[in-house]
């Protein structure tokens, strides 16, 4: 019998995949926006971030990639749940939704729609800027949709083991084989007696041969 892969185990370890690329995707972004930054207005201290940016990554890396090594096991659940917890506090939270959102997002708007006055009161120098310089702006505002797709991915390793679980449990109700098991398709009585009756016909056939 030829033992077929465990499906609920493949998307497991691609949903691991997926989280993991959004969220240094949102490091490397952010790594980027910030080194920018600290050149164009000349405030070295916003290279601060790669001193949280390194080891963030580093610690997402590892236990995604333990997670997904043990995936099933005990090990292998805690590892995902440090993984997804590490990306919904810093890629998510102190990035995305702080840095982009807050930081980038609300401050254009409020300069659009109340002007630079108010923007400078609500954002004041210099650890603001105001949105003057287009590729700080674009990639500050990038942060904040890359972290919603990183969350989403981030909270479906939380509830990977189930998810999968209940696509296996519908797979096999559509009649789709459990991992191991190879299914051949059904005949239908009319194929099985027309096999039949072909065999029937060649003996008879060979029997009648001098």
């Amino acid at each position: 019998m030829t033992r077929l892969p465990d499906p609920s185990l493949a998307l497991r370890r691609q949903q691991h995949l997926h989280a993991g690329a959004a969220a240094i995707a949102i490091l490397a972004l952010t790594s980027i926006h910030h080194a920018y930054g600290a050149y164009a207005f000349e405030t070295p201290w916003r290279l601060h971030i790669l001193a949280i940016v390194v080891p963030a990554a580093i610690g997402i890396v590892v236990a995604l990639s333990c997670g997904a090594a043990m995936s099933g096991r005990p090990q292998g659940r805690r590892s995902t749940l440090l993984a997804a917890l590490l990306i919904l506090l810093f890629p998510v939270g102190a990035i995305g939704f702080y840095e982009g959102g807050y930081n980038h997002v609300l401050k254009n708007l409020v300069y659009v729609v109340g002007g630079e006055a108010r923007a400078r009161a609500l954002f004041p120098p210099p650890l603001y800027e105001m949105p003057r310089d287009v590729f700080f702006e674009a990639t500050g505002i990038a942060q904040f949709p890359l972290s919603i797709a990183a969350a989403v991915l981030a909270l479906r390793l939380l509830r990977g083991p189930a998810g999968a679980a209940a696509w296996r449990v519908r797979g096999q109700a559509r009649g789709w084989p459990r991992s191991g098991e190879v299914r051949f398709p059904p005949c239908s009585d009319a194929q099985v007696r027309g096999t039949s009756h072909s065999r029937i016909g060649d003996r008879a056939a060979r029997r009648s041969r001098p």
